[in-house]
């Protein structure tokens, strides 16, 4: 049985990728959620605070995706790659929950540091830091180096919805040139 407050986020994910954030109002939320409005503000306190956290939940889900079958202690090529692969079958299967994705970075609710408290983007951050330490990844700003890996992932999620066909052939691809833009190393 699903809680309350996953209930609400859920809906609201739902409501905001069909109509915008600006269209739905936390009345409709309360109502499609089936949960009485006075639930819904004891778990959020304002529309804001629901917008936010379901964008925390879904990049919580999405950052767990990429620890799935992987060790950040295994060599940094080999985590990236599976990290890579396993990132782009679960946006195949989550089509809506990349859209809030990618609606929710492209909105003023999104702040780079939104994340910065969440442990399982903290040790993921360690990961980039220790990639760059060991010059495996090129030299260049952490901050730059994730936005130049989300772009091209980002890319290549969206490429894909328009070619499902190509998914296959598409993360080894992909891979390779996201491989080629951040690393000094070549395997």
């Amino acid at each position: 049985m699903i809680d309350k407050k996953t209930q609400i986020l859920t809906t609201a994910i739902d409501l905001f990728v069909e109509k915008g954030f600006d269209r739905v109002s936390t009345a409709e939320i309360s109502k499609t959620a089936e949960v009485a409005t006075g639930t819904m503000f004891y778990h959020f306190n304002t529309k804001e605070d629901i917008i936010i956290s379901s964008y925390k939940l879904i990049k919580t889900q999405f950052i767990l995706q990429t620890l799935e079958g992987n060790s950040l202690n295994n060599p940094i090529y080999d985590v990236l790659k599976t990290k890579w692969k396993n990132m782009i079958l679960w946006a195949m299967n989550h089509k809506k929950e990349v859209q809030y994705l990618l609606q929710f970075k492209n909105s003023p609710y999104y702040c780079d540091n939104l994340m910065a408290e969440d442990d399982t983007w903290k040790e993921l951050v360690h990961w980039w830091e220790r990639g760059i330490q060991e010059k495996v990844f090129k030299q260049l700003p952490l901050d730059y180096l994730l936005k130049t890996f989300n772009d091209l992932l980002f890319g290549t999620i969206e490429y894909l919805f328009q070619n499902e066909d190509k998914v296959d052939e598409y993360i080894t691809v992909s891979f390779n040139l996201c491989w080629d833009c951040i690393s000094l190393k070549h395997t």
